[in-house]
């Protein structure tokens, strides 16, 4: 669906040559589907570093910032993303198996069941993924939605530098238009994101009936939470047969 598969095979693309910095949470390079290995000759991982180790909590009133020798992974986002770009082990292959990869750490491990980070501390590994010659950075977080957002400004900024910047649209599409993320929202950046369903429009709505509770997807943001009860025998007409509507 995607072509990848296609400009693989027909036109022999793997990404031998092309250096890719990734900024996310940092990654199990250990792993063996990515060679288990960090910077050793042979090895896909040639690049990065941690720029926020493992303690920062913006909340607390002296935030920790610790980088790690390793860009380590201690939440599993950055392995993830990292194995869909340029896993090469005995069962998994990414989209770019022969590219040169770095990883650039900007995410803490999770503080009370909440990741943390800092705009300054990813736009740090943007930079540094920039000056270490990567021609692809990706970017798979995001947050607001301005092309005004610092990351986005300087996303946008690498762009003009010859760079390709991909980042991730966010999670955010069932509410409606303009839900992009920065910096997917840069001018020139690629922004990436996924269609589940067609039926999935908006939010959804709960109605209470005497039959118990129904959840349908409806177009009025608006309605984000708004319960409509009935308390009589009351028609409810909804399309049904997809996945319009979840009793």
């Amino acid at each position: 669906m995607t072509g990848v598969a296609q400009a693989m095979q027909e036109f022999g693309l793997d990404g031998t040559g092309v250096k890719i910095g990734i900024v996310d949470t940092g990654v199990d390079y250990n792993h063996p589907e990515f060679g288990a290995c960090w910077k050793t000759e042979g090895c896909p991982w040639q690049l990065g570093k941690d720029f926020i180790g493992d303690k920062y909590d913006p909340s607390s009133e002296n935030p920790i910032i610790e980088p790690n020798d390793t860009p380590t992974d201690c939440y599993g986002h950055g392995t993830h993303v990292s194995g869909i770009i340029g896993a090469r082990g005995p069962h998994v292959q990414g989209i770019a198996p022969g590219a040169t990869l770095g990883m650039y750490r900007a995410f803490s491990c999770p503080v009370n069941g909440t990741l943390h980070t800092d705009d300054s501390i990813i736009m740090q590994g943007m930079v540094a993924a920039h000056e270490d010659g990567c021609d692809i950075i990706n970017v798979s977080l995001g947050a607001g939605g301005w092309p005004e957002d610092p990351i986005a400004i300087l996303a946008t900024k690498l762009v003009d530098e010859g760079v390709f910047v991909i980042a991730a649209n966010g999670n955010e599409g069932n509410n409606g238009l303009h839900t992009s993320s920065s910096p997917s929202v840069g001018r020139g950046v690629i922004g990436v994101g996924s269609v589940d369903n067609w039926n999935f429009t908006s939010i959804s709505t709960i109605f209470t009936t005497p039959d118990g509770d129904k959840v349908v997807q409806v177009s009025d943001t608006a309605a984000n939470g708004l319960p409509f009860t009935f308390n009589a025998s009351t028609p409810l007409i909804v399309p049904t047969g997809n996945a319009n509507m979840y009793g």
